[in-house]
């Protein structure tokens, strides 16, 4: 799994606290291990970007921007009808929210602790349009990028609320192997992908998984998606055929015998014995 770090991958120039890159690619689709050192604004121009995270996963598209926190992500970016992948990406360290929140004399006022999350969509408007548009403009001025910077961060807590620095809040960025199993249960990544995304190696994150719940990864993650296919069952008009990809099985012969290992009956019978005793 080949990881890239960013924006030090991208930007071979000296890094300020405030960096901006005009991204683009033409490949199909696009499959990276993200590790973000500075938190970003991608402004999406051209494609989609699909996201997991620790706690979520998303895909979305150009009429969206998306904030990211550092921290690390799997990313994919699909181009568009015409093979394109467009993006103006605006990197920002701790640092310059610090200076930010001094220079403006800001503080989050929020008396609740705000949901952990790696990423936001924010849609687009009329200003970010036009903002977009000024980006286009950019020179390689350090001075204006921090001024855009600034700009755009005046108006986001404008129109989302104080709030909006919680999500930069360092206290908010630790992430369990607890959130980051159970909030991606479903997605199809493999068990290196899970342990970039606790941000430990292969053998660390076995090894923690194993003391978490007292079982090997594929062990649990299989038991635990067939507890769920064992609740789906109980739907009618549910058929064990219709539903064995979307639990992670790649035929529904391997899905048959694993259940019928879990539960001792095979998931048809489970299903008739069920609407019997309903």
């Amino acid at each position: 799994m080949n990881t890239i770090s960013l924006p030090y991958d991208l930007i071979n120039d000296e890094l300020h606290d405030v960096c901006f890159y005009n991204y683009s690619s033409k490949g199909t689709k696009l499959n990276h291990s993200v590790n973000f050192g500075y938190h970003v604004i991608n402004f999406l121009i051209e494609g989609t970007k699909g996201i997991v995270s620790p706690e979520k996963k998303d895909i979305i598209g150009h009429n969206h921007i998306i904030l990211i926190r550092s921290g690390n992500c799997l990313m994919t970016e699909t181009t568009s009808s015409n093979g394109n992948y467009l993006s103006y990406l605006l990197f920002f360290n701790d640092l310059a929210i610090s200076n930010f929140k001094n220079r403006f004399n800001l503080s989050s006022t929020s008396k609740t602790r705000a949901t952990p999350t790696s990423f936001l969509s924010i849609k687009k408007d009329e200003f970010i349009a036009n903002f977009i548009t000024s980006l286009g403009f950019l020179s390689e001025s350090k001075a204006m990028w921090q001024v855009k910077f600034e700009e755009f961060m005046l108006y986001l807590i404008e129109q989302q609320g104080i709030h909006l620095l919680d999500f930069f809040n360092p206290s908010t960025q630790n992430t369990t192997i607890n959130t980051v199993i159970e909030n991606n249960l479903m997605n199809d990544i493999s068990l290196q992908e899970l342990a970039f995304l606790c941000n430990m190696s292969l053998s660390s994150f076995k090894r923690r998984f194993y003391e978490t719940y007292n079982d090997t990864p594929f062990n649990w993650i299989q038991n635990r998606r067939l507890d769920l296919v064992k609740q789906q069952l109980q739907i009618d008009n549910i058929r064990p055929s219709d539903i064995y990809l979307e639990y992670g099985f790649s035929n529904q012969s391997s899905f048959t015998q694993a259940f019928k290992k879990r539960f001792g009956i095979t998931p048809k019978q489970y299903q008739n014995t069920s609407k019997l005793n309903f």
